[in-house]
């Protein structure tokens, strides 16, 4: 039992709401119960409340003890001034007045006897230290609800994502073309080095690169001297390759202004990678991708299927980066990007910005395409999708792994299963339906 639960019964008009009093025998009659507050101040704002014949205006604020008034201070909080009625779950202090800070009695309502027993033993099966707290009740969900449920999660993430391509796109004064390059190099450090690539993209505008697209020299020179990897090169002196890059590198970085901005090898992971991941080595292909000049945002978005944006994915690495994971230091395997890793690009970076670019220009059919694309890619697997094998909740493609995440990031892993549509549904008691999934 927790005030997160009581809030979702006073929210959900789930308890016996008949002849209601507060503590000093004074009629209740609600009108509103008031919008669920998730900033600071009072619970439940703007309701509206007929008590003993008077009408108020103002907010609910929910404990599980009355005490918890004072525990919390709120008896000298201007901020809880404007509480109507302080509702509880249990009214420990039969004797004493809960005041605001100019010592005006508040309203009690204690709801103990008035919920019932039922639902809080359905909660008490949720509210349990499990990884993921419904795992076992899955079975009573329906396909319906479980589809609605991935819907929204999957929504959920889209718009998050999205939202993170407008705040990049502010940043670039909606250049599409500069923001999908820079959200295309963050990813490109599949988390261990997302920071370090979006700082590389950064500090090498498209603009800049587009200038020299023709030579690819400086072009290599450009994003290995940016990215650091031209420093301290004593140990390869003879390596005619890398020197000559430095040189490139050192006029170039003195044209752009770039030194301020140059990373160090240190600032990159290194650590428990295979050589084939090598940050050196993703630079180089996110080099040559951009060099190619086919993962352009304009050529993403005029694709026709998911065939044909994993082929625009297609390169060959310089010669010298056939035979090498970084300067000096040779491989007898030629570094390959897998498809996993093309459609870990598309999921992250071409599919949010789709959704970005749909809502900005009004044209849902953006929405739908990338959609449409998360279907026809393969699930993820990885350590949370593998927590719902054997349940109810399928991972058949990235579709549903997308969502999955979701769900499993903000509601499983946070406990908010009061907030969850699955969580609502396992909850239902009797006449007690659950309009709204989430608030």
């Amino acid at each position: 039992m927790n005030e997160q639960f009581i809030s979702f019964i006073w929210k959900n008009y789930y308890f016996d709401s008949s002849n209601l009093q507060t503590k000093n025998q004074q009629p209740i009659q609600l009108l509103d119960l008031g919008k669920l507050n998730h900033e600071a101040g009072a619970d439940f704002q703007n309701a509206s409340i007929i008590i003993d014949d008077i009408r108020w205006f103002g907010t609910v604020e929910i404990h599980l003890k009355t005490s918890d008034w004072f525990k919390h201070n709120h008896q000298k909080n201007p901020n809880y001034d404007n509480v109507i009625l302080h509702v509880v779950y249990e009214d420990d202090l039969p004797k004493s007045e809960i005041q605001r800070s100019d010592n005006s009695a508040i309203p009690v309502l204690e709801l103990k006897s008035r919920i019932n027993p039922l639902i809080i033993e359905k909660y008490a099966l949720l509210n349990n230290e499990k990884v993921i707290p419904c795992f076992l009740q899955l079975e009573k969900i329906s396909a319906q609800i479980i589809s609605d449920t991935l819907d929204l999660t999957l929504n959920l993430r889209l718009s998050r994502k999205a939202e993170d391509v407008r705040t990049l796109l502010h940043k670039t004064q909606w250049d599409w073309e500069e923001t999908f390059y820079q959200r295309l190099a963050e990813h490109f450090g599949f988390k261990k080095n997302n920071e370090p690539f979006l700082r590389l993209a950064k500090s090498i505008s498209l603009k800049i690169i587009l200038k020299h697209i023709d030579n690819a020299k400086q072009v290599e020179s450009l994003f290995l001297g940016q990215a650091g990897f031209l420093d301290n090169l004593e140990e390869v002196q003879n390596d005619e390759y890398a020197q000559n890059l430095r040189k490139e590198y050192d006029f170039l970085a003195h044209k752009y202004e770039l030194k301020a901005t140059k990373l160090q090898r240190s600032e990159w992971k290194f650590l428990r990678m295979r050589p084939t991941n090598f940050p050196t080595v993703r630079v180089v292909q996110l080099m040559t991708l951009v060099q190619g000049q086919n993962i352009t945002f304009t050529k993403m978005i005029h694709t026709e299927s998911i065939q044909e944006v994993r082929k625009l994915f297609a390169f060959k690495l310089p010669n010298y980066w056939q035979k090498h994971y970084d300067f000096g230091k040779p491989t007898s395997k030629p570094t390959k990007f897998g498809k996993n890793s093309i459609d870990n690009l598309i999921i992250n970076v071409l599919c949010p910005t789709l959704v970005c670019y749909g809502q900005e220009k009004d044209q849902p059919q953006f929405i739908q395409k990338a959609i449409k694309i998360l279907q026809e890619i393969a699930p993820e697997n990885n350590k949370i999708t593998r927590l719902w094998k054997g349940s109810k909740i399928l991972n058949r493609n990235a579709y549903e792994s997308q969502a999955i995440l979701e769900l499993y990031n903000n509601f499983c892993n946070k406990k908010q299963c009061l907030n969850c549509i699955v969580g609502n549904n396992l909850l239902q008691v009797d006449n007690f339906f659950i309009e709204n999934y989430v608030t």
